[in-house]
């Protein structure tokens, strides 16, 4: 879940809460200043520019996500773009299913694979982290 997600639901959470007025319009601005720091510095990164990034990157045809493959480039390639797309977009986890034409499933399990890759095998995570950089850069 990102940083955005997690401070509305702390938000919906605190107008639910029996605090004084005072005391939530006190945290309340303070979760206010952190959402808007947050946003300032992160990156709104389109899928497409990022799958266009990923098949470049690992030389792979520009439709590689929405391919049916099961071949191990493809699919790291793939959760790659997915948990790039998830951490540095708006997106919802549906609409990143939809993207990918998988289901949520799917997605939360690619994020959650290449998350335990990255300890496991130090080639995917530089991988990940120079095309991280360069979806930075543009």
């Amino acid at each position: 879940m990102n940083l955005i997600k997690e401070i509305n639901e702390i938000h919906a959470l605190l107008a639910k809460s029996s605090m004084s007025e005072l005391e939530y319009d006190s945290i309340s601005k303070k979760l206010l200043k952190i959402k808007k720091a947050y946003s300032v510095n992160k990156i709104e990164v389109q899928p497409e520019m990022v799958c266009n990034i990923v098949s470049k990157y690992f030389d792979l045809n520009k439709s590689f996500y929405v391919e049916k493959s099961r071949k191990r480039n493809l699919v790291i390639a793939r959760q790659i773009a997915a948990k790039i797309i998830m951490d540095n977009s708006s997106m919802t986890l549906q609409g990143v299913a939809n993207f990918f034409n998988k289901t949520h499933a799917t997605i939360i399990y690619s994020k959650r694979n290449i998350e335990n890759l990255f300890e496991t095998d130090r080639n995917i995570h530089i991988d990940y982290t120079q095309i991280l950089d360069i979806v930075n850069r543009t």
